[in-house]
């Protein structure tokens, strides 16, 4: 017997106010947690856009260093440049990048979140809002009906049995049968979607912080991707350069031989070597 009249567990047994007080909290703080993760993408985006720029200034500033304090004075070329040429270069595909990954978390993630956090607390403030006219309504018609059941038995003790009794004993009645089909609607439908409404609503903003997470992550594996293919590159053109280099400078001794040698073997135990020509890696 206790099989057949056991039901599931429906939204109806939520209609507890400590329960939806419960839900309600729970929403509010997943869309706060979805605020910080907006901030921390936001603040990030500032810190790339930021160094990028520094960045790009430090390459500007050296570079004219380069030609005024080393250059100027004595018009030297060869490997060491195109290598100090390489590593500015490398710092400018890296400023790009990391401007790149700024305006992609300031555009699409932190547009996403920002929209998804509005959206989202307009929609608990809604249905915060609606439960509460729903709950205040049923108040005031069950305070009604109150009102009517005393009337009426006053009326019955001052009275007796007349025709004031039946009138307020019709009234009576149709707003308590009014009043019970309002709470079983508002109980067994309204209310329920209400709840469902709720609860979609945190899922869906659960599922816009996890996927704007793992946006945050692949925005930052790219970043890193961007950068691998341009390091080869220069390598090689720095090995092209090296080799030219010794075929025009054979007779070059001391100090500079010494360096290039030392930054070989450097390169070459750092496993970014596959060759005896110097790379930068």
């Amino acid at each position: 017997m206790a099989n057949a009249t056991r039901r599931r567990l429906s939204f109806v047994d939520l209609a507890h106010p400590q329960v939806w007080h419960k839900l309600v909290e729970y929403t509010e703080v997943t869309i706060a947690f979805a605020k910080l993760i907006t901030d921390f993408n936001n603040q990030w985006a500032k810190i790339c856009l930021l160094t990028s720029s520094q960045l790009q200034q430090l390459v500007i500033d050296f570079r004219r260093k380069t030609e005024s304090e080393i250059r100027g004075k004595c018009h030297l070329g060869g490997m060491m440049y195109d290598l100090w040429e390489s590593l500015l270069l490398e710092s400018e595909i890296e400023s790009q990048s990391l401007k790149k990954v700024a305006c992609i978390m300031e555009k699409e993630i932190c547009g996403q979140l920002t929209n998804c956090v509005m959206n989202k607390t307009l929609q608990l403030t809604l249905n915060k809002e609606y439960r509460h006219d729903l709950d205040e309504i049923l108040e005031k018609s069950h305070e009604y009906v109150q009102e009517l059941q005393e009337e009426y038995s006053k009326i019955f003790n001052n009275q007796g049995v007349t025709s004031d009794i039946d009138l307020a004993h019709n009234e009576y009645v149709l707003e308590l049968a009014g009043v019970n089909g309002l709470y079983s609607k508002y109980q067994y439908n309204i209310l329920p979607e209400l709840l469902q409404s709720m609860e979609q609503s945190q899922l869906e903003t659960i599922d816009a912080i996890c996927q704007n997470i793992q946006l945050i992550a692949s925005v930052l594996q790219e970043h890193q991707d961007l950068l691998k293919p341009h390091r080869p590159s220069m390598s090689s053109n720095a090995d092209n350069e090296h080799d030219a280099h010794k075929r025009n400078s054979k007779n070059i001794k001391g100090l500079w031989h010494d360096a290039f040698r030392a930054l070989k073997t450097s390169t070459t135990a750092s496993g970014s070597g596959e060759n005896e020509n110097l790379s930068v890696s």
